[in-house]
């Protein structure tokens, strides 16, 4: 009786297993702590807005909403400039929101950043609309599809 219920305790622990991976080509990637963004090219914030969109490599006040974008955020309405920097990223996280219940889901992952001379430059957010069975989390190369050469990705071992 004994091993019948350690067994099952283990299965049931087992079920409650995360599906990260250190796969960086897997949506259920981990992000390493002490990982970074990197800005290449500076970003141009709007007037009114407090953030700037990538979508297909190309900044964009607009984005369409069935493709992977990635969103920077900073503090203050613009017009302002995101300059070149490389941004600490403190936290992550990785979710999912109804938009439209029951056909759509937003998928995304953020980052909460951290720069020394950027201090107005809050987070970064990933983001795909999917139907609610085939949606995942944003996988690091859509990222990278989304924000083209304008960020690259430096993670930790």
């Amino acid at each position: 009786m004994y091993r019948i219920a350690l067994t099952l305790t283990l299965l049931a622990l087992a079920g409650c297993n995360t599906a990260q991976t250190r796969d960086v080509n897997s949506p259920f990637y981990k992000i390493p702590p002490g990982s970074a963004i990197v800005l290449n090219k500076e970003l141009n914030i709007p007037a009114g807005q407090a953030h700037i969109n990538l979508q297909d490599g190309t900044p964009s006040s607009a984005v369409g909403n069935y493709n992977v974008s990635c969103t920077f955020s900073v503090r203050n309405l613009g017009p302002s400039t995101i300059q070149p920097d490389t941004f600490k990223i403190r936290e992550t996280s990785s979710s999912q929101e109804w938009v439209s219940r029951p056909d759509i889901m937003r998928f995304y992952r953020e980052f909460r950043l951290e720069s020394a001379t950027q201090p107005d430059v809050m987070n970064f957010v990933c983001q795909d609309w999917d139907g609610p069975m085939m949606g995942r989390p944003v996988s690091v190369p859509e990222m990278q599809t989304a924000v083209g050469e304008y960020v690259s990705f430096k993670f930790s071992q």
